[in-house]
């Protein structure tokens, strides 16, 4: 939806046409909630927290949008567009200095969009539970990010296991990585100095059921690891 098509949610205004200046309090809304969700967390953020942010009244909030968890999966919207155009960029990537360089551009670009939206990707998860069928739809960008992805590399893989694999390509080429901590979305990149029970790892020994100790830094929404020790692998049952 254009900035020229945007509504005022009803009762607000005799007129539910939105013109420029209530255009430019709801882009406002949105950079203060993503700033928010990234300070404190989708949890702890609050409307009361974004709109001072904002700089606008609770009231010119309610105009645009019913909750924080609206805002935040229009934030989600607008990463995924952009997600999906910028994997539309990649293209098929050529075994040449000319692809070489094309990818080096494109890996420079997606670095700079995670780094920018890094706190819808932190709190993804937490407000994944909160609304299935929003998340439901958003997975539709993943599928379309993942074939366009599949499809620079020569793959023909589809459904899930497409997903998974094309996210896969995209951690490694990028480096860039998370895991998931009592809920906390932790950042982590092929730097992160790994120990596995008192000797040294890497990132690719990492998986879910391990007892972990991680040492981080940043904000709750947007926390980065800078070292982790697993201490314990999972039990196999008997």
């Amino acid at each position: 939806m254009s900035d020229e098509e945007i509504q005022r949610r009803p009762p607000f205004g005799q007129s539910r046409l939105v013109g420029e200046r209530g255009n430019d309090t709801r882009r406002r809304i949105l950079d203060a909630a993503l700033l928010v969700f990234g300070e404190v967390g989708f949890n702890a953020a609050s409307v009361e927290l974004i709109t001072e942010a904002a700089g606008c009244s609770r009231p010119s909030f309610y105009q645009y949008f019913a909750s924080k968890d609206e805002v935040f999966w229009k934030l989600a919207a607008r990463l995924g567009n952009k997600m999906v155009r910028l994997s539309g960029e990649l293209g098929v990537i050529t075994a040449d200095s000319e692809g070489l360089a094309h990818l080096d551009r494109w890996i420079h670009d997606f670095i700079h969009l995670r780094t920018a939206f890094a706190p819808v990707f932190s709190a993804y998860q937490t407000a994944s539970r909160q609304d299935d069928e929003l998340a439901q739809g958003s997975r539709a960008f993943g599928d379309r990010i993942s074939t366009a992805v599949l499809t620079s590399f020569g793959s023909r893989h589809k459904g899930p296991r497409a997903v998974a694999i094309a996210y896969g390509i995209v951690g490694v080429i990028t480096g860039f990585a998370s895991i998931c901590v009592d809920g906390l979305d932790i950042a982590v990149d092929h730097t992160v100095p790994i120990d596995i029970e008192g000797k040294p790892g890497d990132p690719n020994a990492l998986r879910a059921g391990q007892v972990v100790a991680i040492e981080a830094t940043g904000p709750t929404g947007a926390l980065r690891a800078k070292g982790i020790a697993v201490e314990a692998e999972p039990q196999r049952a008997s």
